[in-house]
């Protein structure tokens, strides 16, 4: 047989040597080489298989309970923002004033609006009903589109589930540089977002638009 056949200690180390010319004529040379440190090792590659897990169905619980209130069971009752009330120095005009008109009024700190309604419960439950109103006078309201509070008002309204937004702006459209970024503003609310503005005087007349407001929605509501 030949030598390739037979058992010999140097067969492999002369194997990988013949990539390597060191004057190897055979076998035997083997012995007088010295052999490199980068010898290349050649390994098999392996294939790992993940096994592939069964989907496990998940099941998600979107119930939402539905609240109902009976007639005669709720008020209506109007929430004014307590940063809102006190704009004009004087912190009890406004709630007062809707007093004066037979409304329930509670002063409380809104997130979102500076009047909400809501229905309370005889149990003391309550849910917000989906009109807000956000009030602005015209030097507020340039204010708020240069510092981003415009913006970033009306996207917490698009987060909201209230479908019924009113723009309340008081005063009267400035006659400077200013007016056309106001139009533009006012534009927008009721062409893209879909709100409503109401361009009102003063205070009062803003008094006079949430009464009629709230007959609307408590005949709507009750």
């Amino acid at each position: 047989m030949g030598w390739r056949n037979q058992h010999n200690p140097y067969q492999k180390a002369y194997k990988g040597l013949l990539k390597y010319p060191n004057n190897i004529n055979s076998l035997n040379d083997v012995k007088n080489v010295t052999v490199p440190s980068t010898l290349p090792i050649q390994r098999k590659s392996r294939t790992k298989h993940v096994p592939i897990q069964p989907e496990i169905p998940i099941e998600f619980n979107l119930a939402i309970p539905i609240i109902e209130f009976n007639p005669g069971d709720f008020e209506i009752v109007l929430i004014l923002d307590n940063r809102e009330h006190i704009k004009h120095g004087n912190s009890e005009y406004i709630p007062s004033k809707l007093r004066d008109h037979g409304i329930i009024v509670n002063v409380r700190r809104l997130a979102l609006g500076d009047v909400v309604f809501i229905a309370k419960h005889s149990d003391g439950c309550e849910l917000v009903l989906d009109t807000a109103i956000e009030r602005k006078i015209f030097d507020d309201l340039s204010a708020s589109i240069t510092d981003g509070r415009y913006d970033e008002q009306k996207f917490r309204f698009q987060q909201s589930n209230i479908d019924t937004v009113v723009y309340v702006i008081e005063g009267s459209l400035p006659n400077d540089a200013s007016q056309t970024k106001l139009l533009t503003a006012m534009t927008t609310l009721q062409i893209v977002d879909k709100y409503h503005v109401q361009q009102i005087a003063n205070i009062d007349e803003t008094i006079s638009y949430l009464v009629k407001l709230h007959n609307q929605i408590v005949s709507r509501y009750k």
